[in-house]
C-alpha cells in the first residue's frame, strides 16, 4: 500500500506541474494515461437476468465480464484528443486506476468501447448504492457501524493520497453482495488543491454539505473537515435498536456535527472510535441477517407503542399538566477552544482543562498542546511530567 501512496503523489505532484506551466507538449504526460481495455475482452455475463441493465433511462449501465471479474460498464464523455484538458482527464483517470489497491474504493480497471461508446470499466456492486439498499431494506445497526467504519477507511485512504472526494454522501457509495462499502462518484481524482466547482443538482446535495459551505460557499474552501461533515451524516438518520449502541454512536455523531470546523472532530478521532464500536458490537460470525425487510427494525421509533390505550405504552400529560421541551434529552454542547483560551487568561483553571480535555479528545492539535501544558504545570491537580510530555 506504501508504494500506491507515493506512485499516486508522484503521479498527482506531475500533474500539478504541467498544470502550472501549462505545457501539455511535455513528453511525461504521454506515460499518465487510464488503462485501455480492448473491446474483445468484455464478455457478456454468464447469467443474464434483468439486474444486467441498471437506470431508468439511456445511457444505461451494463453488467460484464471481465478477467473473471464481474464488472459495470458506465458510459462517460471522455476526450480522446490531444488537447490540455484531455491530457490531464487521462492522467486523473490514471490516478483512479491506482487508487483500486484500496478495498473501499470502487475499483476502476480502464476505459473501453461498448456498442460504438466510451466506458469506463469498474466493479460491479450487486446491491447498488448505500442509498438504494436502505431505501428496499432495514440494516442490522451493528453492520451500519462496520459499513460506516469501512467509509472511513476508504475516505482516510483518500486524504492520504492527498485527494478530496468533494461528494460524500449515500448515492456515491456502492455496495458489494458481502455488503462491503465502496466509495465512487468523485469526479475522476480531485486534488486537495482543487477548486469545488459549482453542482448543478444542489437540491439533491444541499442538505448534505457542512455548515460552513452553506454560508461562505466561495471564500471556505473545501477541506478535509468538510468531509467529515458529511461522513457522519448518512448513518445519524436512523435509531439505533441497541440501547447502549446508540448512545455510545450519538457521542461520535456530535463530534462530527459541530458547526464550527475548528471544534470538528478529526478522521483520526473517528476512525479509532468506529473502530472500537465495531469490534464491541459488530461479531462477522453471527448468523442472523444484516439485511431485513423494510419496516422490520424499528430504526426511527414509529413501531413503538406509544398510546395510553396500548399496552406497554407511554402515559400522555393531561391536559392540565404543563409539558416542557427542557425535559427532553438533548444533545450536549461543545464549548469552543477559544472559550477554554480565555478562561485560561482569567485564571478559570478547571474550566479551562475541561475545555481543552474535550478538544483534545476530538483530535484537536491546539487542544493536546493546551492540555499537555496544564498536566505538566499540574493545573490540571497533580503536575504529571510524564503525560503532559506525551500530550
Amino acid at each position: 500500500m506504501n508504494t500506491v501512496l507515493q506512485e499516486v503523489k508522484i503521479m498527482k505532484d506531475k500533474i500539478d506541474q504541467f498544470t502550472e506551466q501549462k505545457r501539455p507538449d511535455l513528453p511525461i504526460y504521454e506515460t499518465l494515461k487510464a488503462t485501455t481495455i480492448d473491446t474483445s475482452e468484455i464478455k457478456d455475463p454468464l447469467i443474464v437476468n434483468n439486474n444486467n441493465r441498471r437506470g431508468k433511462k439511456e445511457p444505461f449501465i451494463y453488467k460484464k465480464y471481465y478477467k473473471t471479474m464481474d464488472v459495470a460498464c458506465i458510459p462517460r464523455s471522455i476526450p480522446e484528443d490531444e488537447t490540455h484538458q484531455a491530457k490531464k482527464i487521462q492522467a486523473q483517470l490514471a490516478i483512479l486506476g491506482k487508487l483500486k489497491d484500496s478495498p473501499n474504493i470502487l475499483k476502476f480497471f480502464g476505459i473501453s468501447h461498448l456498442e460504438n461508446q466510451m466506458v469506463m470499466v469498474v466493479e460491479w456492486a450487486e446491491l447498488g448504492s448505500l442509498r438504494e439498499v436502505y431505501n428496499r431494506c432495514d440494516i442490522a445497526w451493528p453492520a451500519k457501524v462496520q459499513i460506516a467504519l469501512d467509509i472511513c477507511r476508504g475516505i482516510t485512504f483518500l486524504h492520504t493520497c492527498a485527494i478530496l472526494h468533494h461528494d460524500i454522501r449515500c448515492a456515491n457509495i456502492m455496495m458489494t453482495l458481502r455488503l462491503e462499502p465502496k466509495i465512487t462518484g468523485f469526479e475522476y481524482a480531485r486534488l486537495t488543491t482543487s477548486a469545488t466547482t459549482s453542482m448543478s443538482e444542489l437540491t439533491d446535495v444541499v442538505h448534505w454539505l457542512a455548515p460552513e459551505k452553506l454560508k461562505f460557499a466561495k471564500e471556505q474552501p473545501y477541506n478535509t473537515k468538510c468531509e467529515i461533515f458529511r461522513e457522519k451524516l448518512r448513518f445519524g438518520r436512523d435509531k439505533p435498536e441497541i440501547e447502549e449502541l446508540q448512545q455510545e454512536y450519538k457521542k461520535i455523531i456530535v463530534a462530527a456535527w459541530q458547526e464550527d470546523p475548528q471544534i470538528r472532530a478529526s478522521l483520526q478521532y473517528l476512525f479509532l472510535e468506529l473502530n472500537r464500536l465495531a469490534h464491541k458490537y459488530y461479531d462477522p460470525r453471527n448468523t442472523s441477517p444484516t439485511l431485513k425487510p423494510d419496516k422490520s427494525i424499528d430504526l426511527d421509533g414509529t413501531l413503538h407503542q406509544v398510546s395510553v390505550s396500548d399496552s406497554k405504552g407511554e402515559d400522555l400529560p393531561d391536559f392540565g399538566d404543563e409539558f416542557c421541551l427542557d425535559s427532553l434529552e438533548s444533545l450536549p454542547e461543545i464549548r469552543s477552544l477559544e472559550e477554554g483560551i480565555s478562561a485560561h487568561k482569567k485564571k478559570e483553571t478547571k474550566k479551562a482543562w475541561e475545555i481543552f480535555c474535550e478538544h483534545a479528545n476530538l483530535g484537536n492539535t491546539r487542544a493536546k498542546y493546551w492540555k499537555g501544558y496544564y498536566l505538566w504545570e499540574g493545573y490540571a491537580g497533580e503536575r504529571d511530567l510524564l503525560s503532559g510530555a506525551n500530550k
